[in-house]
């Protein structure tokens, strides 16, 4: 049994989808895109912290904090909050990559999954029509001897008489 042209074309896509999310999933590496991905995050951000660290010591400055351990602690506090997110942001980059590698291996599973879905049609399609067939041979085969029923009666009937008859003699 073979497969309709149209499913088999159908079939063969979702074949080289599956074979394209797999190849790509071995090709990728998490950590190197998370690292990728922070390295980038880091990019956009440090101006924006650069700035914050200027304005911070020039108020400092401007307070006559600047070098005292006042001003240092809020320095401290500022770069641990720096870190903080710093830390918060490699997380969230690894977090993706991994659900990156995960969306590529369900694809690729759902993909092999609907082609091999495709691909049992035919036997499907033949199992069903075996068990109509089945089905209509039985109700056939009822309907015979539902029908032939009295026949059979009556031939018993005669059997009876006819060996009761033999027995006499």
């Amino acid at each position: 049994i073979s497969l309709d042209p149209r499913y088999a074309a159908q079939r063969d896509s979702l074949l080289a989808q599956a074979g394209g999310a797999f190849g790509a999933m071995g090709s990728y590496d998490p950590d190197q895109a998370a690292a990728e991905q922070f390295a980038r995050m880091e990019e956009i951000l440090a101006p924006g912290r650069e700035e914050q660290r200027q304005a911070e010591e020039s108020r400092l400055l401007a307070q006559g904090r600047l070098g005292s351990t006042g001003g240092a602690l809020e320095q401290q506090a500022t770069q641990e909050a720096v870190e903080q997110q710093r830390k918060a942001n490699l997380l969230q980059a690894y977090q993706e990559s991994m659900q990156r590698q995960q969306q590529m291996q369900q694809l690729g599973m759902g993909a092999l999954g609907a082609a091999g879905q495709l691909e049992q049609l035919p036997m499907q399609a033949y199992q069903a029509a075996m068990g109509l067939g089945q089905q209509r041979a039985e109700a056939g085969a009822r309907r015979g001897a539902f029908l032939l029923q009295p026949a059979l009666s009556k031939a018993q009937a005669g059997m009876s008489g006819a060996f009761g008859l033999t027995q006499d003699f």
